[in-house]
Order: C-alpha cells, then structure tokens, then sequence
C-alpha cells in the first residue's frame, strides 16, 4: 500500500513538474525547435502517442491474461464454478491499476511541449 501511494505521489510530481520543465528545455535548449514548429506539430504527434499508449495499455494487460491461463495455471480456479471470462475480466481489472501508473508517467512526456 505505501509503495503504490508514494508511487501515485512520485508520478504526480513527475506529471506535474518534472516533465514539462525536462520536455521543455530539451525541446528548446538542446534541440533549438522555435515554439511555432512545436505548436504546429506536437498536436498530431500526442494525438498517436496517447492513442499508441492506451491501446499497448489494453492490450498487454489481455495477452498476459490470456498467456497465463494457456500455461495452465488456473487449473484450480477452473475446478471450481469460474468461467474463464471472469477470469480474465478479474485479471484484466487486478492490472487496471499498474498499467495506469504507466499512463500517469508516460503520458505527461508527450503533453509536455503545450
């Protein structure tokens, strides 16, 4: 329980402080791009970035599911009166949570330029 609360308060800082002020600077500093070129591009490019994240994010999750209950281990759940939809609905749900951590940190690099 704390390493995930103190893991939400490092991605919100992250989110909030730390990646626009890194994003910002290597776009201005250290790559030299005028704040026109990025306004004009940036906007397509956080559009694919968030959509390529959300759908690494829905898939992953489903695969793994999916790849554990083919090795077989939930040979005991499935003695039982479980289908395997609630199965992998259970799992999907239970890796809701770490995934969106990943959102939390990776989203904010992409936002960052605006």
């Amino acid at each position: 329980m704390v390493v995930v609360s103190c893991s939400i308060v490092l991605g919100i800082i992250w989110a909030l402080l730390i990646a626009p002020n890194l994003i910002g600077y290597f776009l201005t500093e250290v790559l030299e791009i005028p704040q026109s070129v990025v306004a004009m591009v940036m906007p397509g490019l956080m559009r694919a970035g968030i959509m390529f994240i959300w759908i690494v994010l829905l898939i992953l999750p489903l695969s793994n599911a999916l790849q554990e209950v083919k090795v077989g281990q939930w040979e005991i759940l499935l003695s039982h009166r479980v289908t395997t939809r609630e199965i992998l609905v259970g799992t999907f749900v239970g890796r809701l949570s770490i995934y969106g951590l990943y959102v939390l940190y990776l989203a904010p690099i992409l936002v960052a330029p605006f």
